[in-house]
């Protein structure tokens, strides 16, 4: 328990930066708009960090809860959802302030944006990069209570980089700053109302390539060199997927359409065509080289892991493929090819 407490807390030290360019265009005019001294902006940036723990005290427990079975789906609607009710609330908050600093009452039904720790709830609904990678370590945790754990770590590290927003409040004092901070309030509201609409309607009028997983249930075809390196591979994935798992040792033995799984030098030496492998309906996902025999069961057994964590978009009539990025002597970056990976669950 302590450990996923420390992981999370690394994580949010690590990340925090992130935070700073997602949460900082939300948290700076809303703290501009208001005559606040140092302690105000204080209590106000303590109060969104309460609700900010809120939101991720429960994703942690629900992580943890139903593991990978937070689907993508869900994820795309919750932030959608975040994002208007941050835009209504950002929008409320600069037309309140003005209405109050020009001496006339606010309505009744504005005063919630006096409870800062809502802004933090909402702006907790969040999947940047940053709450998705301590997402999947929670998932990879498997417990409520380690998710949980993971994510009171992931909020204190990140956290430490919110708390220098409380001097902001400081811009306030001058009239000409909570001018500019409300327009900008309006500005990054409909920006954000402009994101959940296209993450809704962008599906239905936008990229239809439909979304794909190689540890499915669709068999996964594995092409080597030759029958005992092919053999080797499909042992791991065989384990690893629910799918069954085919071995060919030639091009022309790979059916029409379908998932296929070969190392980067088969690929090359394909008649000294690579897309020779990738045609409609087929999704083509390469191994690394290996370096010596020994290492091709850990290269197939981080791909395999990898694979676990990712979808792809499939492009039904050209074929779609992409190079497996694996940890090997230093950390390396997945490297996108035709196709977009997007963190999400296995499938069932």
């Amino acid at each position: 328990m302590v450990s996923s407490l420390l992981q999370g807390t690394l994580l949010g030290l690590a990340t925090g930066h992130i935070c700073l360019a997602s949460c900082g265009p939300v948290y700076l005019p809303y703290l501009a708009q208001q005559k606040r001294g140092g302690l105000g902006s204080l209590r106000i940036v303590l109060e969104i960090s309460a609700g900010r723990f809120i939101s991720y005290a429960a994703f942690g427990l629900l992580a943890g809860m139903f593991g990978t079975r937070i689907a993508q789906d869900n994820r795309t609607l919750l932030t959608a959802a975040a994002y208007i009710l941050l835009s209504v609330y950002l929008l409320v908050s600069a037309f309140r302030s003005h209405r109050c600093e020009r001496g006339c009452a606010s309505l009744r039904s504005q005063r919630f944006t006096e409870w800062p720790v809502l802004l933090g709830i909402v702006t907790g609904i969040n999947f940047c990069p940053s709450f998705l990678i301590a997402l999947i370590k929670a998932v990879d945790l498997s417990g409520a209570m380690a998710g949980l754990l993971l994510f009171t770590g992931f909020f204190a590290g990140t956290t430490l980089f919110l708390i220098p927003f409380s001097l902001i409040g400081f811009l306030g004092a001058k009239r000409y700053f909570r001018t500019i901070a409300r327009v900008a309030s309006v500005i990054v509201a409909i920006w954000f109302f402009g994101v959940a609409v296209h993450s809704i309607a962008g599906p239905l009028i936008g990229d239809r390539r439909p979304i794909v997983s190689l540890m499915g249930n669709e068999p996964l075809q594995i092409l080597a060199e030759n029958r005992s390196r092919a053999s080797r591979i499909a042992a791991v994935f065989t384990r690893k997927r629910s799918g069954p798992v085919h071995i060919v040792t030639t091009p022309e033995q790979l059916p029409q359409k379908g998932f296929i799984l070969t190392e980067e030098q088969m690929w090359k030496n394909s008649n000294k065509n690579p897309r020779i492998l990738v045609g409609p309906g087929r999704f083509v996902a390469l191994l690394p080289p290996v370096s010596s025999e020994d290492d091709l069961e850990s290269t197939s057994e981080a791909a395999a892991a990898f694979l676990s964590h990712y979808w792809f978009r499939l492009n039904r009539k050209k074929g779609s493929f992409y190079t497996i990025p694996i940890e090997s002597a230093g950390t390396t970056q997945p490297v996108i090819i035709q196709t977009t990976p997007l963190p999400v669950r296995k499938l069932p």
